[in-house]
């Protein structure tokens, strides 16, 4: 059976992207013309790119649409044909629809009849509604907070004194790594806060805050504002692609922030609901022994410590000014 492969599909994208008709749906074929059922590429003055599947001698009707999150479906009439239409809604991956679509007219590329190709897009649509509906979820506010804070400890200090790959590498918060950046002369631990008095810093167990061997240990406090004029997610993300200088580099750090689990299709969500916020400062620690602490040393051995909290202001004599900590990032690179 011929099908498209990913290639050609991507040059039947390509190819609708640049097309312009005034006023009226831009439309591609995506299988021969020999064959009844037409699958075509549409794109409406508004620019959104979609499926449409019809058949020349018969209707491509749905009685019943399966509810999907982030697709739209829905019967449809085009050159006096019924057909059917699957959209993206916006907010949505761009790049997880064209595979869908993809994957559906591969599945229909030379079906003749209405009513089987009626009956096999229920099938592939229901088989995929699964999928689509237990994508990853937003992530939740306290973790915005924490991926916004560890982004711009990123941009301001780690990709300001070192390259971008060894920086980009150095990052294992996406990783559920110990600590957030691991350096060769340190490590950096980052706790972000929307507050500058009275913070509490959640520590993760007795290893955290734990001496490492020949090489310093810095909690950042990255201090926010809540402001409705501020930036999402989506946007500090955005702003940080811009920044990056090819697309090697892009593709590592979306890659990362993918492992965080930032998702595009939340957009809206992140627009409408999620955390606005304006940075401020940072506020740098060195945790040595001065650093009110639980470690494995301290702690009776028959006693584990999953979490504890420590308020900013019993640490304010361990704060150093973050010229230390930069002078440790280059020093290793």
């Amino acid at each position: 059976m011929k099908k498209l492969t990913e290639k050609q599909f991507q040059e039947f994208i390509n190819k609708i992207k640049i097309q312009v008709i005034n006023n009226q749906n831009t439309i591609i074929r995506l299988n021969d013309e020999v064959f009844d059922t037409r699958l075509c590429l549409i794109k409406n003055n508004s620019e959104d790119i979609f499926l449409g599947i019809f058949n020349s001698k018969e209707d491509v009707k749905l009685k019943n649409i399966p509810l999907t999150e982030g697709l739209i479906i829905q019967n449809a009439q085009e050159s006096r044909q019924n057909g059917v239409v699957v959209i993206l809604e916006k907010g949505h991956d761009e790049d997880i629809f064209f595979q869908f679509i993809l994957h559906i007219t591969n599945e229909l590329f030379v079906e003749m009849s209405g009513r089987k190709t009626s009956e096999k897009l229920f099938k592939i649509l229901s088989s995929w509604q699964g999928f689509f509906n237990r994508r990853r979820k937003p992530i939740s506010r306290n973790n915005q907070l924490a991926l916004m804070g560890e982004i711009k400890v990123l941009e301001l200090l780690v990709l300001k004194n070192i390259d971008n790959i060894n920086g980009l590498n150095s990052w294992q918060g996406p990783n559920n790594g110990l600590h957030d950046f691991v350096l060769p002369k340190c490590n950096l631990e980052v706790k972000s806060s929307t507050e500058k008095m009275n913070i509490k810093f959640t520590i993760h167990g007795e290893k955290q805050l734990d001496d490492i061997p020949d090489k310093n240990l810095y909690l950042i406090n990255p201090i926010f504002e809540l402001n409705t004029e501020g930036q999402d997610l989506y946007q500090y993300i955005t702003d940080m692609k811009k920044k990056l200088d090819n697309e090697v580099i892009i593709q590592l750090f979306e890659n990362m922030i993918y492992k965080a689990g930032f998702r595009k299709m939340h957009k809206i969500y992140y627009n409408e609901e999620g955390l606005k916020l304006k940075f401020q400062n940072f506020v740098t620690y060195r945790v040595d022994k001065n650093f009110p602490r639980i470690i494995a040393d301290t702690s009776p051995k028959d006693i584990v410590v999953d979490a504890y909290t420590i308020n900013s202001q019993a640490c304010k004599d361990c704060i150093v000014d973050i010229s230390k900590i930069e002078e440790d990032i280059i020093n290793g690179s």
